[in-house]
Order: structure tokens, then sequence, then C-alpha cells
């Protein structure tokens, strides 16, 4: 069963998300070029190893299908997250950073911060890792005691795709721990843009079928 709320606060992430990285481009125009070594500091620009870069920002979307058995309160196995951050190249084969997390489903939403930790292969794929602290919970039928645990490994490429297993560990009151294990992909930069978007407006036409079904009215 959908809930009205579930969606509702799903699309309040995905609005916030898309907007951040969105203001973020529109504010870069018009300003004098960087130095070649500093371009991928602009939004969306591909990232880099050293010396073709020194920083770069993260924007991604991502699915993860949740493995094993799921919890009997569970609806489904869907999951989507977003990260937004910047790195910094410290040397030409590693690359550390920090992120804001978010991950929704249709009964809970949760946000969080994490380091993050890249190894460069080659100039276009690198090994990304990262670990770090859930400090928001919310869920439809327990109460959400943070802090909690996320982290997450993935295989990028060219920050286009990025094939993925991610780990959330969350606290929810008298059910206890839920370890929850997804396996899944991430898109970055334009792609995530357009992946959030593409989101929102299911969404919205999830919630204007549902409310010319008679399930709600969806400006009320």
């Amino acid at each position: 069963m959908v809930h009205r709320r579930s969606i509702t606060y799903l699309g309040s992430v995905v609005l916030a998300l898309v907007v951040a990285p969105t203001v973020a481009h529109s504010q870069t125009q018009g300003e004098p070029t960087a130095p070649a070594d500093s371009a991928c500091a602009r939004p969306f620009s591909r990232p880099r190893p050293l010396p073709m870069c020194e920083e770069f920002g993260i924007f991604e979307f991502g699915y993860g299908y949740r493995l094993g058995e799921k919890p009997s309160w569970a609806e489904e196995n869907l999951y989507f997250v977003w990260n937004l951050g910047w790195m910094t190249n410290v040397n030409k084969r590693m690359a550390l950073g920090l992120s804001l997390f978010a991950g929704v489903d249709l009964s809970s939403g949760r946000l969080g911060v994490k380091p993050r930790y890249r190894l460069w292969l080659n100039s276009d794929v690198s090994l990304d890792v990262s670990a770090g602290l859930l400090v928001f919970g919310a869920h439809e039928q327990f109460a959400v005691s943070n802090p909690g645990f996320t982290g997450h490994v993935g295989l990028n490429f060219a920050d286009w795709f990025q094939p993925m297993l991610q780990v959330d560990v969350v606290r929810l009151g008298s059910f206890g721990t839920d370890v929850a294990w997804y396996a899944g992909a991430r898109v970055g930069r334009y792609a995530a843009v357009a992946g959030t978007v593409g989101l929102a407006a299911a969404i919205y036409l999830l919630l204007y079928a549902i409310s010319e079904s008679g399930g709600f009215d969806l400006w009320h």
C-alpha cells in the first residue's frame, strides 16, 4: 500500500536535492573562466585525478534493491538514494571528501553525513568508499533513534555510472536494529539531475492519479 505521507516526504527530499545543485550551477554562470586545474570545481564538471583536477563536486542519484529477507513491515524492496558533496585530490591516486546523504523508501527516510574516499584506477575509473553517520530518520511505524550508520562501496565510471553495494544500520525502537544491505547503481552529474527530475515527475503523476481516484485531495 502506498501511503500519502511517504510519498509527500519523498517528494520533499527530491525537490530539495534537485534544486540545490541547479542553483549552484546557475550561480557559476558569468564568472571568470577558471584555470584548467580548477575547472573540475564547477558544478556537473567531470572529476579527474591530479594534475587535471584539484577538487570536484559530487551529485549522485541511485536506486538500491534490498538483499535478503525483508522485515514484515517493509512494503517494498526499493530504495532511492542521493549524495551531494565535495572532494579534494590529495595526490594522483587518492581523493578525500565529505557528502550529505539522503535515502527514502515507501515507509521511511533518512539523512546522513559521510566521509568519502576515492582511489583513482585511471583517469576515468575509480573505486569509491564511504562510511558515516545517519543523523536523522523518520519511519511510519517506529520511532527512529539516532545516530545510525551508513556506508557504501562502488566502482565509478567517469562519474556517470556506478554499480554499488550499500548498508544502512537503523535503530527502530521496539523493532530493534534494522541492518539493510542494498545492491544497485548510481548515476552522477547531469544524469543524476535527469533521474531526480524524472522521479519527481513520477511522484506527482502518482499523487494525481490517487487524487483522481478519490484516494485524497491532492491540493488540500
